[in-house]
């Protein structure tokens, strides 16, 4: 067996503000998501001070600038770590039935082959214009894979309860909140 892609990808983001790396964390999500993989865990450590440097500032108080260290690393905080978690899926389809032959064709082609159906891609939702974040699974209780930029255009592809597989077409596929989307027969 070979394998051409790795079950699991570990990311580790170093820096602060926690907000900063959570941005550069959907932008790699987006492009892992074209390749298969969608994020499964996220965890935020906040920066901390070592035991050297706590002893360094102990040391220098001896001549006065180690209160000033002290103060330093109480006003301070060093970068915290942001690690997420990927887990591939498999690859990404790039191909759609027709609704009208019930054929598989290319997700990118504008009728099908078998048919001649003309097969646009026609939103049935938009994103709220304040924005919403996107789950790779029904479950708030894991970390937004990505936040849809307001008014992107998707189909809802599937249902569960208040959660809806969404697509955009560029193909990606995500969970949101159903109840937040905006129906096309609202569109002004």
């Amino acid at each position: 067996m070979t394998l051409s892609n790795p079950a699991t990808i570990v990311r580790t983001y170093y820096g602060a503000p926690q907000a900063d790396l959570i941005a550069a964390s959907q932008s790699d999500a987006l492009e892992l998501a074209k390749q298969g993989y969608s994020p499964k865990t996220q965890s935020w450590a906040p920066g901390q001070w070592g035991c050297g440097a706590f002893l360094v500032a102990l040391l220098l108080c001896l001549f006065v600038i180690g209160f000033l260290v002290f103060i330093y690393m109480l006003l301070v905080k060093p970068n915290g770590t942001l690690t997420v978690t990927y887990e591939y899926q498999g690859p990404v389809s790039d191909t759609k039935v027709c609704p009208r032959c019930a054929e598989t064709i290319k997700k990118a082609a504008k009728a099908c082959r078998f048919c001649g159906c003309e097969t646009p891609w026609t939103p049935t939702h938009r994103v709220p214009d304040q924005g919403m974040a996107a789950y790779a699974a029904p479950d708030p209780s894991q970390p937004s894979v990505v936040t849809l930029d307001g008014r992107l255009p998707l189909i809802v592809a599937e249902r569960a309860g208040d959660w809806a597989r969404v697509e955009a077409d560029t193909g990606w596929t995500g969970w949101v909140d159903c109840r937040r989307l905006v129906p096309r027969s609202l569109w002004t």
